[in-house]
Formats: C-alpha cells, sequence, structure tokens
C-alpha cells in the first residue's frame, strides 16, 4: 500500500495483471492487462479511472447535491483481500453511513465493492439499506477508457449481453458485459466537456483520449427502491483483445533460460493468445 498526500492506493497483482485502486471513492485507477495496455485514462488532474455513482446518478440528488452521489467522494475501507488463484485475486472495500455522508443523504447505508482481477477485471458494487426507512437509488459504473482517438471509435453489439468499444487508431477492443442495471450510456467529450464548474478540468486535447461507456441506471424513471435490509448489486465485467501490432510481445525464451540458470523451475503461460518475442 503506497500513502500520497490525498488517497491511499492499493494494488493487486496476479499472472493476468496488475490493478489499482483509489481508496477514496473505491475508484479504479488503472487495469493493465499482462501482455496488454493501460486500460483507464486518467489526466494530470486527477479525472478519469472508473468512479463509482451511488446513491444518484449525475444531478438526480437532492437540490444543492454534487453530482453522482456520495460514494466517490469518501473514504472506503479495505476489508478484504482473496487470493482465489495464481491466476484469480479479489480486493474488498466498504463505506458505511456515518455523520459525513448524512449530511448530503439522510439515511443509513453501505457500498461494498468487489474488485476482482483474472483473465479479466470484474467490479461490483453492492448497496445495502442499514436503516429503518426505504430510499430511491439511481447508480451507475462510469468509466473513462483510454483510447488513441475518440473520434474513430464505436461501440457495437450495444444490444448484446457482451458489447465493446472497439478503438481502430489504438488496435484493440475492449469487451464489456453488465449486470443490475437498466441499460448502458456512451458518452463522446468534445472540446467543452470539461470546461463547466461541475467536472474537474483537463487538458486542452484530453478529451480526444478518452471515452466513457456507462453502465447503471441513470433516469428517475429507472430508479428502484430499496427498503430495509435489502441489497442490489451492479457489475461491469472488462476485457482487453489487442491486435498483433498492439500487443507486447513475451520473451519466454529468456524466462526460461533464467529458471535454467538457478537450478530449475517452472515458467508458467497463463490462459490466452501470447506473441513470442523470439523462437523458443
Amino acid at each position: 500500500m503506497t500513502t500520497a498526500l490525498f488517497c491511499t492506493i492499493v494494488a493487486i497483482t496476479n499472472a493476468m495483471g496488475t490493478v489499482a485502486v483509489d481508496t477514496h471513492g473505491a475508484r479504479v485507477v488503472s487495469y493493465v492487462p499482462v501482455g496488454g495496455e493501460e486500460v483507464f485514462f486518467a489526466s494530470k488532474t486527477g479525472t478519469g479511472g472508473m468512479p463509482l455513482c451511488l446513491p444518484w446518478f449525475a444531478g438526480l440528488g437532492p437540490e444543492g447535491a454534487r453530482r453522482h452521489g456520495i460514494a466517490r467522494y469518501h473514504d472506503f475501507k479495505v476489508v478484504g483481500t482473496n487470493r482465489h488463484s495464481w491466476t484469480d485475486s479479489e480486493l474488498i472495500l466498504r463505506l458505511e453511513s456515518d455523520s459525513d455522508t448524512r449530511r448530503e443523504f439522510p439515511h443509513d447505508f453501505a457500498l461494498t465493492v468487489s474488485v476482482r482481477l483474472t483473465d479479466r477485471l470484474v467490479v461490483s458494487m453492492t448497496g445495502e439499506n442499514t436503516g429503518d426507512s426505504p430510499f430511491e437509488v439511481t447508480e451507475a459504473i462510469h468509466p473513462y477508457f483510454s483510447v488513441a482517438d475518440s473520434l474513430q471509435c464505436r461501440v457495437v453489439e450495444e444490444n448484446s449481453p457482451e458489447y465493446a468499444l472497439v478503438d481502430p487508431v489504438g488496435g484493440r477492443t475492449l469487451s464489456f458485459s453488465d449486470a443490475g442495471g437498466a441499460g448502458l450510456h456512451v458518452w463522446r467529450p468534445d472540446a467543452n466537456s470539461h470546461l463547466s464548474k461541475t467536472v474537474a478540468p483537463i487538458a486542452a486535447d484530453d478529451w480526444m483520449r478518452f471515452l466513457c461507456v456507462e453502465n447503471g441506471r441513470f433516469k428517475k424513471k429507472d430508479a428502484y427502491v430499496l427498503k430495509p435490509g435489502e441489497k442490489r448489486t451492479l457489475s461491469r465485467t472488462i476485457r482487453l483483445s489487442m491486435t498483433y501490432a498492439n500487443a507486447r510481445p513475451i520473451d519466454l525464451q529468456t524466462r526460461i533460460d533464467a529458471a535454467a540458470a538457478a537450478g530449475g523451475g517452472r515458467v508458467v503461460v497463463p490462459p490466452g493468445e501470447w506473441l513470442s518475442e523470439k523462437a523458443i
């Protein structure tokens, strides 16, 4: 765990890659699959990653409330880590209502977030009503995906169980599957997207370097009521596919030679398609 001035970043790493999570808001800030490239966009001002929006989306909260709920503005506690296998690791974070959250949202709740790294990234957030009165929820998983040129990107198979963001200039495809929401929302930024007072500023041409493909419940008509003791889960699964030209080759022979020089050992190749940098 690394402590910075305003945040604590927790990373999980296994044979399938590395994921970094900011405990402030339980926001995934980095995901690099082994053999691939960074999945999420991040600006110098901190905009990006994968914020979580609950118990309201955008401006659907109480009058005068901050956009996109309260979860993204509060510190989560790391309550568990699970190593299911050498290719399957999980980080669990939790936020519980307190006097600070009640200033913005007068209900008792808990939000548990699971970040699971296998050959793909699975993020789920489970909201729970821990109080004695029902409340209404709109919510979203709001990722900023790094792309080479947002103007050239397209989202395909939007009505399918698994759909995809195709980045032809970057030479890669991100595939998604969702659960628990009422649809998806694609936000294509433009040059004026981050000039308002409600959104953190970014560099002048950063808007071309990301695209948001969100899942959740974005409209008042799609809200659900969470009764005392009830729970609801929203999840997003992300899988990266690289073209041959953009995939990072693995020098497998060097790793085999190193194991032999050390007196023997095992070199494990995880499931998937790999490019060998040289002959084996």
